[in-house]
């Protein structure tokens, strides 16, 4: 890996814990943990995290995220690189000037399929129902295990009478590419069910 250290992969190496598999990977000038199923999350050290925010992110339980979207889902320290396009009210950032503080690949994919069923009419505009199928690819999370998937898939977990979202959330917040807002460079939290 050009221009990481050994120190530097310690680093990310100490904070990932007791992860059985995973590769560390140079990407975007950062480094990157992919895990072989699901990651622990790492706390990433950068001077825009506060000494005492790493302190209490260290003694909180350990936890697995397990990403359940088509795409890896990075979260982003949120800092004065991050801004809100004042036109469209979003969360924009040049790419080369974002932290990166983890990326937690996808392990799979959570997917509904989608019915609509007219229900009635405002004016001339259709008004249709969503109908839900049965959601596919999705693995309850174990203990400690917190899972990421789309609000597609929460929708159609609350439609067929789900109660306990606990441990599941969906991206937060998400920060899109100021030259090309249909670019996500990461979001900056997870979002409860």
């Amino acid at each position: 890996m050009s221009g990481a250290n050994l120190s530097q992969v310690e680093e990310l190496i100490k904070f990932v814990g007791q992860a059985d598999k995973f590769i560390v990977k140079e990407k975007d000038g950062g480094l990157v943990i992919e895990p072989a199923v699901a990651i622990k999350v790492p706390i990433a050290e950068t001077s825009d995290v506060a000494p005492e925010k790493i302190e209490e992110m260290k003694n909180e339980e350990e936890v697995k995220i397990i990403n359940f979207t088509p795409h890896s889902v990075q979260l982003l320290a949120e800092d004065a690189s991050i801004q809100t396009d004042l036109k469209t009210k979003q969360l924009v950032a040049e790419p080369s000037a974002v932290k990166v503080l983890t990326t937690v690949e996808s392990t799979g994919v959570a997917r509904v399929s989608v019915t609509t069923i007219p229900s009635d009419k405002v004016g001339i505009w259709p008004v249709n129902k969503a109908s839900y199928g049965e959601i596919t690819g999705f693995v309850e999370p174990g203990e400690n295990e917190v899972v990421i998937v789309s609000l597609m898939v929460i929708s159609a977990m609350k439609a067929a009478g789900r109660r306990d979202f606990s441990r599941i959330r969906a991206v937060g917040r998400t920060v899109r590419d100021i030259n090309n807002g249909s670019n996500i460079l990461g979001c900056l939290e997870l979002n409860e069910a």
